[in-house]
């Protein structure tokens, strides 16, 4: 009988326990599978023990195969951190689980003993024996009942009670799992990793990237790859693109970033959902205040999730270029001299007085609109790609409601309604009028400007 050291002390990943072992013996069956050596996964009794044993028919491996940082594996295996199953095997025996494997001709048989080359630390060591041939399969051998199996089994989709019909394929990034009771559960490459409380369905992701412990790094990076998941699914199925709408609605982590690989077909179906649920003329926005915006032209402003918001922006455009087209098409402009002599100096001496007090007044972009087609016209509005001020002429009966409503639209240079930045700029710039006001008592400056 020939023996070998791992140079692997017998405390390493020392909260790995049974079902870390598991994992990474069946996660090591499955590679082995889809190189095309299938596994087969039952029960067999030796020595009077019942043991779970996991096979690869017509695999053989060499003894390298025991060495720290050794591995045949392509890039898309599911143990890309090499060790899985040395660490693995090392976690099992480590809780006084006995293992065995049956390498073709050879038996080999782990335990944990004292080192003398390293000083009396623990290790583990590989006991090697040859025998009579048996077949040229790979199988591990590992003494636990079929009663606690069953508490692991499920963290393996290929041998859990997953249905293959509730397995959706959802193109390269991975698969959906319709069944309830894998609601939020996350398998890599079928491998499970976690549960999301905040996800309806479960997953069976391609690509994800995992620790030497299998956890999840990002969670955006899930949210990302469901996403890849729901749109090439909704593509083909309009019951799908049902769940994929109501699951924006609801603001769902399965769905959030569905607009970065929306094409301009699931867009659509989404946007005629949103119209048949909320009517043609609703607009998606993200805050009370945007709503109120939008209605002064006439549409319904919907406050929706970020992730219904932002395949509606993809589809349709901002809220600011919804606007600005309703804006054009309103009313029209009119000139100074078309009003009347009193309202066109109270006109004068509100942008006059903005000039004075250091505010920056491009008067080329400041106008007077008469928004006359528009429901509840509003005191003014501010186009945010091209910064033209529009100013309602209602407001031109009041001197202090012009400068108001200046300094309101001026803001919007810093931030959109309700914003603190909005807010902020609008404080200071009617703190600077007030500041001129008071430096103009008694004096004739603001006729004169």
């Amino acid at each position: 009988m020939a023996r070998f050291e791992l140079t692997m002390t017998a405390r390493y990943a020392r909260d790995w326990g049974v079902r870390e072992g598991l994992r990474e013996i069946v996660q090591n069956a499955l590679d082995g599978q889809d190189s095309g050596y299938p596994m087969v996964v039952g029960f067999q009794t030796f020595n009077g023990h019942e043991y779970l044993t996991i096979q690869n028919r017509g695999l053989v491996l060499d003894k390298s195969a025991w060495l720290l940082g050794k591995s045949d594996k392509d890039e898309g295996a599911r143990c890309r951190h090499v060790d899985g199953l040395k660490v693995g095997t090392l976690a099992l025996i480590r809780q006084g689980i006995d293992v065995f494997f049956l390498n073709g001709s050879e038996r080999w048989t782990p335990t944990l003993e004292t080192s003398e080359t390293f000083n009396g630390e623990t290790v583990m060591v590989i006991q090697s024996r040859s025998g009579s041939a048996r077949n040229n399969d790979f199988t591990v051998g590992i003494q636990i009942s079929k009663d606690q199996w069953e508490t692991y089994r499920q963290d393996f989709l290929p041998l859990s009670d997953v249905k293959p019909s509730e397995i959706l394929k959802g193109g390269y990034a991975g698969n959906l799992i319709t069944n309830p009771a894998y609601a939020g559960k996350i398998f890599a490459k079928g491998i499970y990793v976690c549960t999301k409380d905040t996800m309806k369905w479960g997953y069976d992701l391609h690509d994800v990237t995992l620790d030497r412990d299998r956890r999840i790094l990002d969670t955006w990076d899930v949210q990302y790859q469901t996403s890849k998941i729901h749109v090439a699914l909704a593509a083909k199925d309009d019951e799908i693109m049902d769940q994929v709408f109501e699951g924006l609605k609801q603001g769902l982590g399965d769905v959030e970033h569905f607009h970065y690989f929306g094409t301009d077909e699931t867009n659509a179906k989404v946007v005629s959902r949103f119209a048949a649920q909320y009517g043609e003329k609703a607009v998606a926005v993200d805050s009370a205040a945007e709503a109120e915006r939008v209605e002064y032209f006439g549409f319904k402003g919907v406050v929706v999730p970020r992730g219904l918001r932002d395949v509606m922006v993809s589809a349709v455009g901002t809220t600011d270029k919804i606007v600005a087209k309703a804006m054009d098409t309103c009313g029209a402009y009119l000139k100074q001299d078309e009003l009347d002599p009193e309202t066109r100096k109270t006109w004068s001496l509100a942008v006059n007085l903005l000039i004075l007090a250091g505010v920056v007044v491009d008067k080329a972009k400041v106008r007077l609109y008469d928004f006359n087609k528009v429901p509840t016209a509003p005191r003014g509005t501010y186009n945010i790609e091209t910064g033209e001020i529009r100013i309602n002429p209602a407001v031109l009966s009041s001197g202090p409601s012009v400068i108001v409503t200046l300094a309101h639209e001026l803001a919007h240079q810093a931030g959109r309604d309700g914003t603190l930045d909005h807010r902020a700029r609008e404080e200071r710039i009617l703190e600077d009028v007030l500041g001129t006001l008071l430096s103009l008592v008694d004096t004739n400056w603001i006729a004169e400007a």
